[in-house]
């Protein structure tokens, strides 16, 4: 009977003490790993939706182009976007006030309120992020690029993009700037 009883204790108290390393928190480097794949994630995902780079981020002609480009799916039958739209999206991207009540694309159709999409040709970038670099405020983040031409060439590529985390904007981050060039190869002589 005592062997009984001290068995069913000890049965109980295993059963109690499951209970509390079933519900046990994630371990910090679980969740530390979890975090980086989505600030990862998230990263990516914003690096394959920008089309500025280089000294394009000093232009506010080649930030609306490039922008219009991204937001065609809002063009009006005329290939026309709103400001609002456009300047929000800019905002939003890049964290750059933009003023579009000055000509933007002044040798081409102009309509009050609205930005032409200009028609051309664009290429497609595709990111895979390689480094991730905390620099105090700002991320610098390097990618492997695979462009797509319009005219239906590829080529890889880098990129060194600088991200700053912003609330106000509805990506969570922003970009500050970002610059390709040639990806090394690795290739000997």
């Amino acid at each position: 009977m005592k062997k009984l009883s001290l068995i069913a204790v000890v049965l109980a108290c295993c059963a109690f003490l499951n209970g509390f390393i079933c519900v046990a928190p994630a371990s910090q480097s679980t969740a530390q790993v979890n975090n980086n794949l989505v600030v990862t994630a998230r990263l990516e995902n914003l690096l394959n939706q920008n089309t500025v780079y280089n000294d394009n981020f000093y232009s506010n002609q080649k930030l609306v182009n490039a922008a219009t480009v991204v937001l065609k799916a809002y063009a009006d039958e005329d290939g026309f976007i709103k400001n609002e739209i456009v300047s929000a999206y800019i905002k939003d991207m890049y964290d750059i006030d933009i003023d579009l009540t000055q000509n933007i694309n002044p040798d081409l159709p102009q309509k009050e309120g609205y930005v032409l999409l200009v028609p051309r040709g664009y290429s497609v970038y595709s990111h895979k992020i390689t480094n991730i670099e905390n620099n105090g405020n700002q991320l610098i983040v390097t990618s492997s690029v695979r462009v797509s031409t319009h005219d239906s060439q590829e080529f890889n590529m880098q990129a060194e993009t600088i991200f700053i985390e912003n609330e106000n904007s509805i990506f969570g981050y922003s970009i500050l700037n970002s610059q390709l060039t040639e990806q090394n190869l690795g290739l000997k002589i």
